[in-house]
């Protein structure tokens, strides 16, 4: 009986078929990383425009909401020590008081200042005696970039109508930047 070795199914590699699968691999992961990147940039600069155009709108209709209410364009008001004059980067505002119940407070006033500073730009609601509005500092936008505040009259006193122009601005990743621009002329209450 002649025994014969058989060939075992199982080959390993060569070597040149590890460097060559190794190689290819590495393309393709190459690839891979490029693309996820090319995304994640993407992302964030997405996020980015986001953030901007998404307080640059929010303010800009919580403006036009108070504006549109005021009687009158102060030309200044002090609030808890700190004097807020109507210029270009700031409106003083006057507002009907209602109570909790909607009904208008006779000669009583809410005052509703909006200022920046920096990048930060601020609604102040200063309440008359029984007003039902909330009061107090809220941060309306952090990306700010510019805000500009035109009138219709030479005294601010007299204006009849507001044109706000906001620029607002967010970084993505700390390279890119996005900005996104609003303008809008409200007429106040009656006028």
């Amino acid at each position: 009986m002649i025994f014969r070795k058989r060939k075992s199914a199982e080959q390993g590699f060569t070597l040149i078929e590890v460097v060559i699968v190794t190689g290819i691999f590495s393309v393709l992961m190459l690839a891979m990383l490029n693309l996820f990147d090319w995304h994640n940039k993407v992302y964030f600069l997405e996020q980015a425009d986001t953030q901007a155009t998404g307080s640059a709108r929010t303010t800009m209709n919580n403006m036009d909401k108070y504006i549109a209410q005021a009687s009158s364009v102060e030309s200044s008001r002090t609030v808890s020590g700190t004097t807020y004059t109507t210029d270009s980067d700031t409106l003083v505002l006057k507002l009907p008081a209602f109570d909790s119940s909607d009904n208008l407070l006779t000669n009583i006033y809410d005052y509703v200042v909006y200022y920046k500073t920096g990048n930060s730009l601020y609604q102040l609601i200063d309440l008359g005696s029984g007003s039902g509005r909330n009061g107090g500092t809220k941060l309306m936008s952090a990306y700010a970039q510019t805000l500009t505040f035109t009138y219709d009259a030479g005294d601010v006193t007299q204006a009849t109508r507001v044109t706000v122009d906001l620029q607002a601005q967010a970084t993505s990743r700390g390279a890119s930047t996005t900005t996104a621009h609003v303008t809008d002329t409200i007429f106040l209450r009656n006028k």
